[in-house]
């Protein structure tokens, strides 16, 4: 924080490259061009890091993470289907109600029947299957 860094210091610092160092100043990362090299203040680093870092998004007892449209989404006609089952939990996927995009979440037996209250659940074993 009370440190001044060069592209290259904090490119160490920060475990990636120069260039997307280089990205960061184009996308606002505030730094001092007065002289050679450039510098950037420890403090200006860590605000800008911590307004770029996203919140965590959780998902409802009744809701899918739609990778496409980066949100929790309840599936399309309340219809999900089990994919795969392990000892402890079962897989399912569903179709995203506002993009279409198949959605996956893991879900452990013992939540299953809270979970499948919500939804009709297709057999594993039927033909078709959402994604086709």
């Amino acid at each position: 924080m009370h440190r001044n860094y060069t592209v290259d210091e904090a490119a160490r610092l920060l475990n990636c490259s120069k260039s997307t160092i280089r990205r960061l100043i184009a996308k606002g990362l505030p730094v001092i061009k007065d002289q050679k090299p450039h510098l950037i203040l420890g403090s200006d680093l860590i605000e800008f890091l911590k307004k770029q870092r996203r919140p965590k998004v959780r998902c409802g007892p009744g809701e899918f993470y739609c990778l496409r449209c980066r949100a929790p989404r309840q599936p399309a006609l309340g219809m999900v289907e089990i994919r795969s089952r392990n000892v402890s939990s079962l897989n399912i996927r569903a179709l995203c109600d506002v993009c279409q995009a198949v959605m996956h979440r893991r879900v452990s037996e013992r939540q299953m029947p809270s979970f499948s209250a919500n939804f009709e659940i297709s057999d594993p074993q039927a033909q078709g299957h959402l994604g086709e």
